[in-house]
């Protein structure tokens, strides 16, 4: 990061903080498996939702290094030992994509299906590239986007109701900078 300052005020800071306890509770979620495919993926309680908030409240350089940072403790935690190529696609590529929609925050639902679209198409071109054995291209396209909409739909379904029931509860959530309202008055209460 040569010229360019570590930021140092709590205002450039707090977006970070953010993502880094959001990665975490999207970490925290991930452990909570409704289904495992059997060749890897799952449904979640929703372990995404946390990285498109973070992209929503913070823009998509944040939100796109929180799903970097995803990423890499996903596999980490995962146990699992796979080549350079589908560590890139499905762990590396997939989370960071889910990070790049937002710039999207007057759409919040749109982000997140586009944002999950695109994590789709990361883990299917993963799985046309490694995992085709031998298959024709287009059999293997069929194949990958199968498996992979068989885990992803249902995981998606179950965290935009979740985002949904956090948004109806307290909308302001996604804004840069939100505070509750007990928060605030706790904070204040104290100088």
């Amino acid at each position: 990061m040569e010229g360019q300052a570590l930021p140092t005020t709590p205002q450039k800071i707090r977006p970070y903080i953010e993502a880094s306890l959001l990665v975490a509770v999207g970490l925290v979620l991930s452990t909570f498996v409704i289904y495992r495919a059997p060749l890897g993926g799952s449904v979640t309680l929703g372990s995404t939702i946390p990285l498109c908030i973070i992209a929503l409240r913070s823009g998509s350089r944040i939100g796109m290094l929180a799903g970097l940072n995803f990423g890499i403790l996903s596999f980490l935690t995962s146990g699992l030992l796979i080549g350079p190529g589908p560590f890139f696609f499905d762990y590396i590529a997939a989370y960071v994509a889910l990070g790049a929609f937002g710039g999207l925050k007057k759409w919040p639902f749109l982000s997140i299906v586009l944002a999950q679209i695109s994590r789709l198409g990361c883990h299917v071109i993963s799985g046309v590239l490694f995992f085709s054995q031998g298959k024709s291209l287009e059999d293997a396209l069929i194949y990958s986007l199968e498996y992979n909409l068989s885990f992803m739909v249902p995981d998606v379904i179950i965290g935009v109701i979740l985002f949904y029931q956090l948004i109806k509860k307290s909308p302001q959530m996604i804004k840069s900078g939100y505070r509750s309202e007990e928060h605030t008055s706790e904070l204040q209460s104290q100088f």
